[in-house]
């Protein structure tokens, strides 16, 4: 999940939607500013939320990750595909499914999460 969170850190951070300190990349090639940012959140999720409750939370973002990368697929133009419309379907049914039915609390501040996201990406993304 870190790996995840830091690259994604890291092309926010290339996009301006976050600081551009995010962006620094080391001689290795990791994104150690993101990685950093990353663990510390995941930190302060764990030590605020609870192990249990952070886990739950880390499960339903990536649950409506996938679901919403299912979702692309279905819009992908059909010499695009690599696979049949109908396993994309299924993986949105199952993602969405399976997000609803962790606690409820964690859904309700996962959705809360992805709706400050989105309304803060939007409004520095018009403001660029």
């Amino acid at each position: 999940m870190l790996v995840g969170v830091s690259r994604t850190g890291l092309a926010m951070a290339r996009r301006g939607e976050l600081p551009g300190r995010l962006a620094a990349v080391s001689p290795r090639g990791t994104p150690t500013w993101a990685d950093v940012a990353g663990g510390l959140a995941a930190i302060l999720v764990a030590v605020l939320a609870g192990p249990a409750a952070a886990i739950a939370l880390s499960a339903c973002s990536v649950l409506v990750y996938y679901a919403v990368n299912n979702l692309a697929a279905l819009r992908l133009p059909a010499a695009q595909r690599r696979w049949p419309m109908w396993t994309s379907w299924l993986g949105l049914v199952l993602c969405v499914g399976l997000a609803v039915l962790l606690p409820v609390t964690q859904v309700l501040v996962t959705a809360a999460a992805l709706v400050v996201g989105w309304t803060l990406c939007t409004l520095i993304g018009r403001r660029r």
